[in-house]
């Protein structure tokens, strides 16, 4: 209210109707653009860890409690950003665009740089699928996840994740390249012609 008497003090009453759209333009903004931030203790337990070489399939239970939240980032068209109180590499920011019933997230963090994509499968619960890049473990993973909203601020999330270690994958390479002399950076000789 007062930056609106400030502003017909500045410009004059005559400018009512041109206040009113300004209003009604960043209302619409507001409801549309979101910027969120939370903080969070994640407890994993693990159920199985099946490796087969490069391939690893991952079950198990893990518990988010958020202890502190500031913002919104609910609207339809939100950044976010997720401090993780016990593992502050695993902390993350990213997009995310939510509609009625789904919902799906740009993330960027060391441990899951990804995309996913989330329905709305009852009340409370949630159900994600996403493909991630995890820089601290050096995979890509693919996962399906169901999140049950248990109250408290506390969430519990039943995961599978299909694992590819790329380690190996990277060491093989780097390892063929130095044999070969392929990207070293310097020219090979011509042979000499009589």
């Amino acid at each position: 209210m007062l930056a609106k008497k400030k502003y017909l003090a500045r410009w004059g009453s005559g400018k009512q109707d041109e206040y009113k759209r300004w209003e009604e333009q960043r209302d619409a903004n507001n409801n549309v653009f979101g910027a969120g931030a939370s903080s969070v203790i994640d407890v994993d337990y693990p159920a199985s860890n099946n490796n087969y070489f490069i391939f690893s399939y991952k079950t198990g239970k893990k518990t988010s409690s958020t202890t502190n939240s500031w913002g919104d980032s609910s609207r339809p068209v939100s950044v976010y950003a997720r401090g993780v109180q016990n593992n502050w590499l695993a902390s993350s920011a990213g997009l995310a665009f939510n509609g009625d019933g789904w919902g799906s997230k740009i993330n960027l963090s060391l441990a899951d740089i990804g995309v996913s994509c989330s329905s709305y499968v009852g009340e409370n619960t949630t159900q994600n699928f996403g493909v991630s890049v995890s820089l601290l473990e050096g995979t890509v993973s693919f996962y399906n996840n169901t999140v049950v909203d248990v109250g408290n601020n506390t969430t519990e999330t039943a995961y599978q994740t299909f694992s590819i270690d790329l380690k190996p994958i990277l060491f093989f390479w780097a390892g063929a390249s130095a044999v070969s002399g392929a990207g070293a950076g310097t020219p090979t000789p011509a042979p000499a012609t009589p």
